[in-house]
Formats: structure tokens, C-alpha cells, sequence
């Protein structure tokens, strides 16, 4: 979640209760996961794909 939607949530709720911290809390922490989890699977893509790539590569080339 963006800073300016956090802004959002937090200056136009008119009343801020338990319920409503919890709810945008939870938001947060997914938001955290699926980027770590975006993350992870780039990198891990990107390690494989470079080995591939590679002998791709050398395999294409003319000797």
C-alpha cells in the first residue's frame, strides 16, 4: 500500500477503530509478502535464466 493511500485511509475514515487498523495492518503485511515473494521469484528467475540463457548462447554460435 502506497503512502498516499495510507494518508488517504488514515485522514478521511471518520472514526478509526480496532477494526479498521486491523484491516489496513493486514493490507500492509500482505502487501510486504507479495512483494518479498515478487522479489525471491525475480531473483531466483533471473540466476536460472542467465545460466540458460548462456549456454543458449554458446550452443547458437557458429564454430
Amino acid at each position: 500500500m502506497s503512502r498516499t493511500l495510507l494518508y488517504r485511509v488514515l485522514t478521511h475514515t471518520k472514526k478509526i477503530n480496532s477494526h479498521n487498523l486491523c484491516s489496513l495492518s493486514i493490507t500492509l503485511v500482505t502487501s510486504h509478502i507479495h512483494y518479498k515473494l515478487l522479489t525471491i521469484t525475480f531473483k531466483a528467475l533471473h540466476r536460472s535464466l542467465c545460466f540458460y540463457l548462456s549456454e543458449l548462447l554458446f550452443l547458437s554460435t557458429p564454430t
